[in-house]
């Protein structure tokens, strides 16, 4: 029996809002509700499947869970070259995990943050975001390791570029201040904060986490100074391996969900569990909560105002979902029906 599907919906303020996936709790039991945060670009792409399992396993074992897409990525609203993008995503998890704590009628909060997603989730805690449990896979505690990470790789693909005479020209490369990896852009701006953002030097009286787990990445040891940073804000911390991660993040049509790492943070969730709260309503049976909520997008394309929203089309080999763009003045007589290439998501 197929799960059931996530509830599409918009968090956040007006002119800012975040697509996220609601996963409601399928079994009596209700516990502590799980946001999962994504990582950056390319990453975000080969891991998206996985991270739907992830969320449906979750909620079929007991904790409703929450995929969001970050501010300016995914299906959110805003752009990447948008100004304050670092406190937009940090805001965006604060937000998510209020709306899901309410949503799941949850008696604690858990959040997995994967690679940048990881970073905002534990900025998020020590400025005093109500996460009582954090889970951070292949997380480093300086940004200017991730992006001198995304650099390395942004350099090494446009040494592949040819021109368009295809006679070995290479192509410019982006602008030094900005970083462009496998076509996803940070802006300078966003660049720049990420590197002077160390999360070992953050202060941690705000912070209310009182366990986390660290997750290394197929046998890379997970950051030291990010452990001592969580043991510093009270929590009791556990460092394991995070096997699988590589698998996870090749080519989406190659890539392969972490079943280990979903079995380690399963277990570690249930160990610190208290007795569990039973659910009042069968699951999907509840109200959703409305505040910071929308079912419609505002964007502006080119000047151009916009709106969308998400379908889904019942059809017997299962259901297709998709995001319906309209414009919002008269309806024009042409409509257009664009097909992702293959395993992204997005065309």
């Amino acid at each position: 029996m197929s799960p059931p599907p996530p509830a599409p919906i918009y968090l956040g303020a007006p002119g800012e809002r975040f697509a996220a996936f609601f996963h409601d709790a399928e079994g009596p039991q209700r516990r502590s509700a799980v946001l999962i945060c994504p990582p950056f670009g390319w990453e975000d792409i080969c891991s998206y499947r996985s991270r739907r399992d992830w969320a449906q396993g979750l909620a079929a074992a007991g904790p409703p869970a929450l995929r969001i897409d970050l501010p300016g990525s995914g299906d959110s609203s805003g752009g990447p070259a948008d100004p304050g993008r670092l406190a937009a995503w940090t805001e965006a998890v604060r937000l998510a995990g209020e709306w899901l704590r309410a949503a799941g009628e949850a008696p604690g909060l858990a959040v997995i943050g994967i690679g940048l997603g990881g970073m905002m989730a534990c900025s998020a805690a020590m400025e005093g975001a109500e996460i009582d449990e954090l889970i951070l896979w292949a997380v480093p505690a300086r940004g200017r390791t991730l992006v001198r990470e995304l650099r390395a790789f942004s350099r090494m693909e446009v040494a592949y570029i040819t021109g368009p005479e295809g006679a070995g020209e290479a192509t410019a490369a982006p602008a030094e201040s900005e970083l462009v990896a496998n076509g996803y852009l940070l802006s300078a701006e966003t660049a720049e904060a990420l590197s002077a953002l160390d999360l070992a030097e953050l202060p941690t009286e705000r912070a209310h986490t009182r366990r986390a787990l660290v997750l290394g990445r197929d046998g890379l040891r997970a950051d030291k100074r990010l452990a001592e940073l969580l043991e510093r804000a009270g929590a009791s911390v556990t460092v394991a391996d995070g096997p699988g991660y590589g698998a996870m993040t090749v080519e989406p049509q190659e890539a392969r969900a972490p079943t280990a790492v979903f079995a380690l943070v399963e277990d570690w969730l249930a160990a610190g569990e208290e007795a569990p709260v039973a659910s009042t309503a069968p699951p999907g049976s509840r109200p959703l909560p409305a505040a910071g909520t929308g079912e419609e997008l505002a964007l502006h394309v080119a000047g151009v105002p916009l709106r969308e929203r998400a379908v889904s089309v019942e059809r017997p080999e299962g259901r297709l979902f998709g995001v319906l763009s309209e414009p919002t003045g008269a309806p024009a007589d042409l409509g257009a029906v664009l097909l992702n290439a293959g395993p992204p998501r997005h065309v």
